[in-house]
């Protein structure tokens, strides 16, 4: 691991921050999390993608 480029390292240390903040949380409360982190980014940034509605969404399932 220590010849990774800095990138490298900045996204694993990243997903252990990620993964230490979610260890104990059900599904459901995983999701909520990551959506919420979506939103907030959206709110800083404005939103790249349009979300689809869930009437789009239970087409595809």
């Amino acid at each position: 691991m220590t010849n990774e480029p800095k990138a490298v390292r900045e996204v694993h240390e990243i997903r252990l921050k990620l993964q230490e903040q979610t260890k104990n949380m059900t599904i459901l409360e995983e999701i909520a999390f990551y959506n919420n982190a979506v939103t907030e980014s959206e709110k800083r940034r404005g939103r790249m993608f349009k979300r689809p509605d869930s009437k789009q969404i239970r087409k595809v399932i």
